[in-house]
């Protein structure tokens, strides 16, 4: 998710108004970790444990990097 921090200007600030800079970088990375924790949750977890009660015998997620 630290892919979508960059768009977001609470956790970035601009010198010379076109050099990135970081304001925070422990807030960024508590966001970048919360919101991949989230991503993991909603896209995975949560569907495989869904199918699973459902009686779908062996669910299996993947991961591809």
């Amino acid at each position: 998710m630290s892919s979508f921090g960059l768009f977001n200007l609470r956790y970035w600030e601009f010198r010379f108004r076109f050099i990135p800079h970081v304001r925070d970088s422990a807030l960024l990375a508590r966001a970048d970790r919360y919101g991949s924790d989230n991503w993991i949750a909603g896209a995975t977890e949560k569907p495989l444990t869904a199918m699973s009660a459902d009686g779908r015998g062996n669910v299996f997620g993947y991961r591809f990097d």
